[in-house]
């Protein structure tokens, strides 16, 4: 507690206060020198003299010191250092039972005990069932009970009318025993009340506080109110997010007063023009490649920690607010990473410390899941892996590379525990968003109507834990960990097995998802069935079959954008328009289902048909970085400037339409673009893009394909050389040409 001392209390002058301090002393001592009182009755005298010869100060003085309170607060600023702090208002919650004037939500207990405020969180649903569905497990109470707050409040008393002119500071002395990383200090005035959310979601006057969770030490907390806000704050309150449901927490005291101001938090570049590189392609200006990085600068989070992520993220955009989420924070680093390395390489640290929260190797689906901190069965469709080993191998720092392969190892050994891999098939199961485009997976559906957990083994879902096995295993291996990079590499065997053993159907020539609990396949033909493709997961001839399905124009749109969500031949197909309710995963075009088929096809030996569907995507979400788009029109719904959008559109340009990776594993920079028969004979460049070598090492690439195997390709490098060598390869050819990394190279094909 900070207590500040005020020297003159009467009238602010010196004078006055020496006379009332001097006063019972002077009564005292003449008392007992000429008169033999006795010393208890002189002492009691002096105080009388003071009480009656100053009772107007008295009454005075609690008006001068508590109204307005400005006064004081202004009168101690004068006085502290910037280090230093000072106290307006407190509470310590001493007394047993009282709550000094703050108001507690009955369910969250709030009993004042042992010097401190005790806040608990339980759950209010009791059904074990519902408890364990994937709603409950995500959202909490308010899943099933819309009647719950989101948020448990708990408020300060009113008319505390204290200037934020004179304030810069919440303090608290927290200890937290639950899973809370975040609490939301919120403040009111009189005329305006709490404030609303704005359309971003965002409530007003308000700012988030981060805090250890499951921390058996104090924890001395300070809340920063915005210094772009002036007024007069009538009352506080704290919001602890009610999602959560187990846990306890103990606020030993909360004052409000000065102190340092707000550290200014850097901000990490991925957006300006010293980071982004430059294009030419017919059709695609610069100014709208660029606008893409702009959105991705527009999902930045830097107050952080947030939600227990203590590096810098990038939120999914517009209306999901500030927070991580396991899938679009990772899909974000895609495109991000070509801007700024050490941003992707902090997302990784960020992931690793959101990891240890829970004591299974789970990465949560977002930073707001009611289970965070203990065991559970829900996460995310586990994208993770392949854009985490893409920052451990492009990074120059060892120790990072080894955090990075233990946050992949610790998650990926989750997802092949018993809890989500089924004994008798081998097969990993999802629910809800681990998995995309089942028909039971509607936002409008009750939460009892939707898949259960260890009930289906998706298709997408299995062949994305079967790549992260692959990359768990070369990483493992470039890290001297022989066995279990053995391991994982069985693993990857294993699931490929399964995957053509179960998911596949013969008569359709199609994976299918399973349904594990009826022992057959879910007979639904989802835009996944192409996601075998990866690695040669799918046989050649299982390929071919798979092919006449894509290209069939009527079943998932091949030719005109790129592919649907779901077959368009099915009943229940649908393009969705408008905020995303869940639906537009039954039709509508993502990122992140074409960008998985990209790559499978460049995989599985079909490189033409995959520079035709990059192709597609670039230009379908150029300048319409949208969440989805609407098959048949191309227009976008959505958020309308979504971050992974965005993001693996920039992917689909730097590493598939021209090719660049940059391996420092394999100490090797490799150009191999996939150019479309539409680009043919026109020139295409790529310029300024950064290579992570430690340097300001920059690539240039110019390209003119006049046919599938005739190419020219210029290669220029300048500033640091990257270690290794240099591979330029045209995959129409079956050609390619390696050479020690120089600064300039022309390579003619054929």
């Amino acid at each position: 507690m900070t207590w500040t001392q005020n020297y003159t209390p009467v009238f602010d002058r010196l004078a006055a206060s020496a006379l009332v301090a001097v006063v019972p002393a002077v009564v005292l001592l003449r008392l007992l020198a000429f008169f033999h009182v006795r010393a208890h009755w002189a002492a009691l005298a002096g105080l009388a003299a003071v009480l009656s010869g100053f009772v107007s100060v008295v009454v005075a003085a609690p008006i001068k010191l508590a109204a307005p309170a400005q006064s004081v607060q202004s009168s101690a600023t004068k006085m502290i250092s910037p280090t230093e702090t000072s106290t307006v208002r407190h509470w310590d919650f001493n007394k047993t039972s009282d709550l000094e004037g703050w108001s507690i939500p009955a369910a969250s207990l709030g009993v004042v005990m042992g010097g401190s405020l005790w806040l608990t969180m339980k759950p209010e649903e009791t059904d074990p069932v519902k408890i364990t569905s994937y709603f409950y497990q995500i959202h909490g109470d308010k899943a099933l009970h819309p009647q719950v707050e989101s948020r448990l409040q708990i408020e300060s008393p009113g008319n505390l009318e204290i200037r934020t002119s004179g304030v810069q500071q919440v303090r608290l002395r927290v200890l937290n025993l639950s899973a809370a990383t975040d609490l939301r200090l919120r403040w009111r005035t009189k005329d305006q009340g709490w404030g609303e959310k704005n359309e971003l979601g965002r409530l007003a006057r308000s700012r988030m506080v981060a805090l250890k969770g499951n921390c058996k030490e104090w924890q001395e907390i300070t809340c920063y109110v915005d210094g772009r806000w002036q007024g007069i704050i009538d009352q506080i309150a704290f919001q602890i997010p009610k999602c959560l449901i187990r846990g306890d927490i103990w606020i030993d005291k909360i004052e409000i007063g000065t102190g340092a101001p707000e550290p200014v938090r850097a901000r990490p570049d991925v957006a300006s023009s010293n980071v982004v590189p430059k294009i030419s392609i017919p059709g695609l200006a610069q100014a709208d490649f660029a606008d893409a990085f702009s959105v991705l600068d527009e999902c930045l989070i830097v107050d952080v920690p947030v939600q227990g992520f203590t590096y810098p993220v990038m939120a999914p955009g517009g209306r999901y607010g500030d927070n991580w989420w396991a899938l679009d924070s990772s899909l974000n680093v895609t495109g991000a990473k070509w801007a700024n390395q050490r941003f992707a390489e902090d997302t990784m640290r960020g992931f690793r410390d959101v990891q240890a929260e829970n004591p299974d190797g789970r990465i949560d689906l977002y930073g707001g899941s009611a289970v965070r901190g203990q065991v559970a069965d829900a996460s995310s469709l586990p994208r993770f892996f392949e854009v985490a080993y893409d920052v451990a191998r492009r990074t120059d720092n060892l120790a990072l590379r080894a955090e990075i392969y233990q946050t992949m190892r610790h998650y990926l050994d989750w997802w092949l525990s018993p809890v989500k891999r089924d004994g008798n098939t081998g097969l990993i199961t999802g629910f809800f968003e681990e998995t995309f485009g089942e028909a039971d997976q509607n936002l409008a559906m009750k939460p009892d109507e939707l898949i259960r957990p260890q009930s289906v083994a998706p298709v997408d879902l299995n062949v994305a834990v079967a790549v992260g096995a692959k990359f768990t295993a070369a990483l493992a291996s470039s890290l001297g960990r022989t066995e279990e990079a053995n391991q994982y590499r069985q693993v990857f065997q294993e699931l490929s097995h399964g995957i053509n053993t179960t998911l596949w159907d013969e008569q359709d020539g199609v994976y299918y998802n399973y349904d594990l609990h009826q022992g057959r396949a879910r007979h639904r033909l989802i835009v996944s069935t192409f996601d075998p493709l990866r690695f040669g997961i799918a046989p050649p001839l299982r390929r071919d079959r798979l092919l006449q399905r894509m290209l069939d124009p009527g079943q998932f749109n091949w030719g005109r954008l790129p592919l649907s969500s779901l077959a368009m031949t099915e009943a229940d197909y649908v393009e969705a328009t408008g905020r995303y309710d869940g639906r537009a995963w039954w039709g509508n075009v993502w990122t992140l289902r074409n960008a998985m088929v990209v790559k499978g096809l460049e995989e599985s030996g079909r490189p033409d048909l995959a520079a035709e569907l990059n192709w597609a995507t670039i230009k379908a979400f150029h300048r319409n970085y949208t969440e989805f788009v609407v098959p048949s029109t191309g227009e976008g719904h959505g958020v309308k400037r979504y971050g992974w959008s965005a993001s693996e559109y920039i992917a689909a340009i730097v590493e598939h339409l021209f090719g660049v990776d940059y391996d420092r594993i394999q100490k090797q920079v490799r150009i191999t673009p996939h150019v479309p028969p539409a680009l043919y004979g026109k020139d295409i460049s790529l310029d300024d893009l950064i290579l992570p070598t430690g340097g300001d090492t920059r690539l240039s690439v110019r390209i003119n394909q006049a046919t599938a195997k005739a190419a020219r390709i210029l290669v220029n490098i300048t500033g640091q050389l990257p270690e290794g060598t240099l591979q330029v390869a045209l995959p129409g050819g079956m050609k390619e040409i390696t050479v020690p990394a120089k600064r300039f190279l022309v390579i003619e094909f054929p």
